[in-house]
C-alpha cells in the first residue's frame, strides 16, 4: 500500500483522509457542513472516487466498503460508525458520541444505525423517504417504527403489553 498522501490543505500533521461518496447528495451535503471542522482537527476530505485514492490504496475503489472511510498515513482504514467515533474523539461537541462507544454494545447499536441510514442515503439526499416512509413523519407506522423493526427491536418480542 503506497501512504503517499496528496498534500493536506491543513497545517500541522496530517491525521488522515475522510473518503465520502462523491456522487451521493446525502455524503456530500453533510461533508460540506464538516468539511471546515474536519480540516481544522488535521483531517482532509476528498470523494472516494478520486483516482490518488486508488493509487494510494493499490486496489480499486469497489474493494472499499460502502461507507464513509477514515483513512490513517499508517494506512490503516475504518469504515462507517468506526469512523465516526474515531472523528468524534477529535472534535469537543461530539466528544460524548465517542465517549457513549466505549460502554459495552453501544458501538454496536451505532453500527447498525450508521448501515439503516447509509442504506437510505440516496432517498434521505432526495427527500423521498421509500417505501413505507413516503409521507409519514413520526408514529407507530413512520419511520422509528420501521427503523425498530428491521433492527428487531419490536416491542412484542421484548413482552411488552399488546394493546
Amino acid at each position: 500500500m503506497n501512504t503517499g498522501f496528496p498534500k493536506s490543505h491543513t497545517t500541522g500533521k496530517l491525521r488522515g483522509w475522510v473518503l465520502y461518496d462523491g456522487e451521493c447528495a446525502f455524503c456530500t451535503r453533510w461533508i460540506v457542513r464538516m468539511e471546515n471542522t474536519l480540516m481544522q482537527r488535521g483531517f482532509g476530505v476528498a470523494p472516494r472516487q478520486a483516482p490518488w485514492i486508488r493509487e494510494c490504496l493499490g486496489r480499486p475503489i469497489d474493494a472499499l466498503p460502502d461507507e464513509m472511510i477514515l483513512l490513517t498515513p499508517a494506512g490503516r482504514i475504518y469504515g462507517g460508525a468506526d469512523a465516526l467515533v474515531l472523528l468524534a474523539q477529535t472534535i469537543w461537541w461530539a466528544w460524548p458520541v465517542y465517549a457513549a462507544a466505549q460502554i459495552t454494545g453501544v458501538k454496536r447499536v451505532f453500527r447498525v444505525v450508521y448501515r439503516w441510514v447509509a442504506k437510505r442515503r440516496h432517498c434521505l439526499a432526495s427527500g423521498d423517504q421509500g417505501p413505507g416512509l413516503r409521507g409519514r413523519r413520526h408514529g407507530p407506522t413512520g419511520w422509528p417504527a420501521q427503523f425498530a423493526a428491521e433492527v428487531g427491536l419490536d416491542a412484542q418480542r421484548h413482552g411488552a403489553k399488546k394493546k
